[in-house]
């Protein structure tokens, strides 16, 4: 599958760090107190839950599921995103439509088996690209699909700043292999080394 990590970069920087914050923090409190989802059906949640643990699965650390980032998607698309609700439901939509497909008999994604979702996940990826007019349109370049609507929800909830709530004990950062510091300086690596050991340490 096509790397998401660019688009789900775009998704934060587009976003407040009071708002990040407050839907991490939000997430953490809502999946410990077993709250109620308020956009997102229990269904809904479900399928999210199960195509985020596919993103970001857990292994030896915890995964996108257990970053508890549904409650985040759901707290963002009620209280900083409302525009994006029939975009994220029209994608869940077509999940649910593929794994059907698939199964030949009514099914929801989250009650299909790991190989099946992600065979599902790769017939939603090959769905056709729209145009985006907002703001993230630059980051996507050819367009988005539903692939690429729920994808980037996911990573935005999971490789946001640790004090922001969510990323908990930096796992979203090691994943990607970024240490966190907000200012890097040069050799930034081997070739800049070798560069900036002038010409006569390269003899």
């Amino acid at each position: 599958m096509r790397s998401g990590i660019g688009i789900g970069g775009a998704l934060l920087a587009s976003m407040a760090p009071e708002v990040l914050r407050a839907a991490h923090l939000y997430a953490r409190d809502a999946a410990e107190k077993g709250e109620a989802f308020r956009f997102l059906t229990t269904e809904e949640a479900a399928d999210v839950k199960a195509f985020a643990a596919q993103v970001i699965p857990a292994d030896e650390t915890p995964g996108a599921a257990e970053a508890n980032v549904v409650h985040f998607i759901d707290r963002v698309l009620v209280e900083f995103e409302p525009g994006a609700q029939p975009e994220f439901r029209k994608a869940i939509a077509e999940l649910n439509q593929l794994s059907q497909r698939a199964t030949g008999k009514p099914a929801r994604f989250a009650a299909l088996a790991p190989a099946q979702q992600m065979r599902v996940m790769g017939e939603l990826e090959k769905l056709p690209n729209a145009p985006r007019p907002d703001m993230l349109g630059s980051f996507y370049g050819i367009g988005s699909n539903s692939f690429d609507v729920l994808r980037s929800m996911v990573l935005a909830g999971f490789l946001s700043a640790p004090e922001l709530g969510g990323n908990k004990d930096s796992i979203g950062w090691k994943l990607i292999e970024f240490d966190g510091s907000p200012v890097h300086e040069p050799p930034f690596g081997y070739y800049d080394a070798e560069l900036l050991s002038g010409p006569e340490k390269k003899r």
